[in-house]
């Protein structure tokens, strides 16, 4: 169904549901206020009816009251018979009035002195001044008044709130001697209605004209103290008339009440009955309540449903929508994968890439940068919507720590996400990302399948803004595509290179095969040549002149003898003679020799390695490879130099020989020949082992003599290989097999050929070896074994780390691998040296030690070994490690006496 018709289908059916919601809730809110009224009228007129009652029954009350005081009086008599009656029988006389009057809590008189003498309630009674009491300084203030109904006051023998009924008792002068009265007991009208008919918070009150309450049930002080004269009840309903209901917040409780009075007729009091507003509502707000939630419940009943369907109509709509996405996308990335195995340029790809990035994350502008050889900067791959002074700027960052998102990605090999770049330590003082406009910046290492570096992918955007689960899932599947486009490429240059290897060795090789047969014919031509030419040479002793001219064809006869012999040495065809030899012991014979056939201005160097370097080798071929070298170095170097020859124990994996086809893994002696001569270019480096190229003038050299080299090597099962650049000297990198057979008279060279020193065996020093590579490991474990360290082998950073932890493990170096899995060879080290305080550290890596300088310097204990190395070379290093380190401890543990 399309969009539009579903979102109609939606307006129809969300306004039908409101109109049937919005009548039954104006049913509802009708009803409810139907029945509002109706319950608030029921409660007026039950107010109304309760306050005429009390009204009444507080008149009948108080009206029996007084005739019981008339009752009183006229019993007693005047004041004299009063004064002279005795106590006893005026308290049978009050007694017997206040029977059967259950209003009355006491009957009591009092002097003209205010001292209340006797009462109904104990005998003997007990005498109480009542002189600062209300209704005595009434009488006192208007000695006229007949009948008084006090203030309330709580009783000093009872201790109840009352209120009493009082006439005086005159002399015969109408003066008052004597009061009489009643008190009445409160809780008398309390009990009147029922509690459930008046409710927990009904309230009935009799309050006197002055305002007054004289009963206030329920109450207390707060209540019988509180004056109702300022009241509306007063000011407002009372002097418009006697009876009425009014509804207000109470003046005490400030509650609201539903309130009914009416005046008594014969004394100046008015009954009030009040009710609380909640409780006579109660039942209506339950019924309101519950009718609220049932109608809640229903309509969110309705709203779940609609929604439900609405959720329902438009997960249609976004599943076609995302199929149809997905397809688009799935159809993109099989066009780049398709583009990417038919060999399109990498550019191109690149560039597909982002685009498609861009293309499914609205607002991002993404970039590829890519990592050199070195894997020590990014360069610039690809970023069509970037500013170009930004790529620019970008372009060669870095590869280290808060180097940006990228530089700081390809170093973690971890995604860096920066989700605001104004403040963020990764981008401090990069001023082209805020000219840029550039906001946020997420970036994603690119690893090649064999956890290579190739580069970083990165979205970038101009608001401040933190990538979801999609962001995240289309970064890495675009980092993962970029990956696959440039391991491919990366691949197919490595072939390249290989092939063009291959392609050069084959080329020597079948010029070397061509040269041997040259040779060897060549050789059978001179054979009669020398001969004759030598049987002349003795023929002719009387003709000197012609006796020369033979000596002369011998001459070229022999020269040209040594000709063929170096084209059969290139073509690895002459008759070896192998035996096992020191290659040392055959460099310090022959030195003497190649330092007369070079110019005493220059200065040849050993650097060998100890005690034997053996080889199985024919000495006059070996010696041949000296004397070429030597004078191939010579004619290098204008002036004064210096010729270096080394010689090591070196051990090449299987990694290292793949790199380099021709070579072969195992045990090698190493040995390397360099000079400070000119230097050869790239071009030249191509073609040095060819036979016959020179660049030496006409008639200097013959252009056999590295190729003589490269031929004898060769037929030796060994590798050569030269690096040099222009005018900073060469180097001849030499490897020939290792011998290990039993030799008469010659100790063959054992596992590691070097000892440490006395006092560091004495120690039995601790060496944790760090190292992925298994052979590799157990060949530097079993050098150090060899030579009387104890070795801690891990094969991981984290083995290393728990090994480390081990209390018992008092570790006295650190040899480690630089690139590792799960961390790098730095971050181990600052891990383990936080248990181990100046703990020294060995880096062994096939890599440049640049990769250990980027970041903060790890102290001047660090070391670093560049792989292939010699046993000499390794055992070298870690040894002068352990001796520094043990100077230093023993400087720190002297004490001065």
């Amino acid at each position: 169904m399309p969009e539009p018709q579903i979102q109609n289908l939606k307006g129809k059916i969300f306004a039908g549901v409101t109109t049937i919601l919005f009548a039954v809730a104006a049913i509802s809110a009708w009803n409810f206020t139907a029945e509002y009224r109706q319950t608030m009228e029921t409660a007026r007129r039950t107010t109304a009816a309760y306050a005429k009652a009390l009204a009444e029954h507080a008149e009948s009350s108080l009206a029996e009251s007084d005739l019981v005081l008339k009752g009183i009086i006229r019993e007693i008599g005047n004041d004299a018979s009063l004064a002279v009656m005795d106590q006893k029988q005026l308290f049978d006389i009050i007694t017997q009035y206040s029977l059967g009057a259950p209003q009355i809590g006491m009957v009591f008189l009092v002097n003209k002195d205010g001292q209340l003498f006797i009462n109904s309630n104990y005998f003997p009674p007990k005498q109480v001044s009542v002189a600062d009491r209300e209704y005595f300084r009434q009488f006192l203030q208007h000695p006229e008044t007949e009948l008084y109904i006090s203030d309330p006051l709580f009783s000093r023998l009872t201790a109840q709130w009352r209120f009493n009924l009082m006439r005086p008792i005159r002399n015969k002068d109408n003066g008052i001697e004597y009061l009489i009265a009643i008190a009445f007991n409160t809780e008398y009208f309390k009990n009147f209605f029922p509690q459930e008919s008046m409710g927990k918070k009904g309230k009935i009150r009799l309050i006197k004209e002055n305002g007054a309450p004289i009963v206030n049930e329920p109450g207390g002080k707060t209540e019988y103290e509180f004056n109702f004269t300022g009241t509306q009840l007063f000011t407002r309903y009372l002097p418009q008339s006697p009876v009425g209901t009014f509804a207000k917040v109470s003046d005490i409780s400030a509650e609201p009440r539903i309130i009914s009075y009416h005046r008594l007729s014969r004394f100046p009091v008015v009954a009030v009955v009040s009710l609380d507003k909640g409780e006579v509502l109660s039942a209506w707000y339950r019924r309101t309540v519950l009718t609220v939630f049932l109608l809640a419940a229903l309509s969110a009943a309705a709203i779940i449903l609609v929604r439900m369907l609405f959720k329902h109509l438009d997960h249609l709509h976004l599943s076609r929508e995302t199929i149809s996405d997905q397809q688009q996308q799935l159809k993109t990335r099989l066009n780049l994968l398709e583009r990417i195995a038919t060999g399109a340029e990498l550019t191109t790809i690149l560039d597909q890439i982002v685009l498609m990035v861009e293309a499914e994350c609205p607002g991002a502008l993404c970039s590829i940068l890519l990592a050199d050889e070195a894997g020590e900067r990014l360069w610039h791959g690809s970023a069509l919507n970037l500013p170009d002074s930004y790529n620019k700027a970008v372009n060669g960052i870095p590869i280290a720590p808060r180097i940006g998102s990228c530089g700081t990605a390809a170093y973690t090999r971890k995604r860096v996400v920066v989700e605001k770049i104004e403040g963020h330590p990764f981008w401090k003082n990069f001023a082209p990302a805020s000219e840029a406009g550039l906001k946020a910046c997420w970036s994603e290492p690119i690893i090649s399948s064999d956890q290579e570096l190739l580069g970083t992918f990165a979205i970038y955007h101009k608001i401040e803004k933190s990538p979801d689960a999609e962001d995240l899932y289309l970064i890495e599947a675009a980092a993962h595509l970029a990956a696959i486009a440039i391991g491919r490429v990366r691949q197919e240059e490595a072939r390249q290179k290989l092939e063009a290897k291959l392609l050069h060795m084959q080329k020597i090789e079948a010029v070397g095969q061509l040269a041997g047969g040259v040779a060897h014919d060549f050789n059978n031509l001179l054979t009669p040549i020398i001969a004759y030419a030598d049987m002349l040479f003795h023929n002719l002793e009387k003709d000197e002149g012609n006796q020369r001219k033979a000596e002369s064809i011998l001459s070229a006869g022999h020269k040209a003898k040594d000709l063929t012999q170096k084209l059969l040495s290139f073509g690895r065809k002459q008759t070896l003679v192998m035996a096992p030899q020191d290659l040392n012991e055959i460099i310090r014979s022959f030195q003497d020799i190649m330092r007369r056939t070079i110019r005493e201005n220059i200065a040849i160097s050993l650097s060998l390695a100890e005690p034997h370097a053996m080889v199985s080798v024919d000495r006059g071929q070996i010696e041949q490879v000296l004397l070429n070298l030597v004078i191939n170095a010579q004619d290098a170097i204008e002036g004064k130099g210096d010729i270096r020859i080394e010689t090591g124990h070196v051990l090449l994996d299987d990694e290292y020989t793949r790199l380099h086809p021709g070579m072969h893994s195992g045990r090698h002696i190493l040995f390397a020949f360099s000079d400070t001569g000119c230097g050869m270019s790239d071009e030249l480096i191509k073609h040095v082992f060819e036979p016959f190229f020179t660049t030496k003038s006409l008639g200097h050299g013959t252009g056999l003599g590295l190729a003589t080299v490269y031929g004898i090597i060769k037929q030796h099962n060994g590798y050569i290989k030269v690096s040099s650049k222009e005018g900073d000297g060469s180097a001849f990198i030499i490897y020939l097999p290792e011998f290990t057979g039993e030799v008469s008279g010659v100790t063959p060279l054992p596992p590691a050929s070097a000892h440490p020193p006395e006092s560091l065996l004495s120690g039995r020093k601790t060496i944790l070896l760090v190292e992925d590579n298994v052979v590799v490991r157990k060949m530097m474990g079993e050098i150090l074994e060899n030579n009387g360290f104890l070795v801690l082998e891990a094969e991981s950073p984290a083995d290393a780390v728990s090994l480390a932890a081990i209390p018992e493990n008092q570790i006295d170096l650190l040899v480690s691998d630089v690139i590792m899995p799960e961390m790098n060879g730095r971050e181990l080290y600052e891990i383990i040296s936080r248990a181990h305080v100046e703990l020294p550290v060995l880096f062994v890596s096939g890599y440049t030690s640049d990769i250990l300088d980027q970041g903060k310097p790890l102290g001047n204990e660090i070391n670093f070994l560049s792989k292939p190395f010699t046993v000499e070379q390794f055992l070298k290093r870690v040894t002068t490690m352990l001796q520094n380190r043990s100077w230093a401890t023993a400087n720190e543990t002297v004490t001065v006496n």
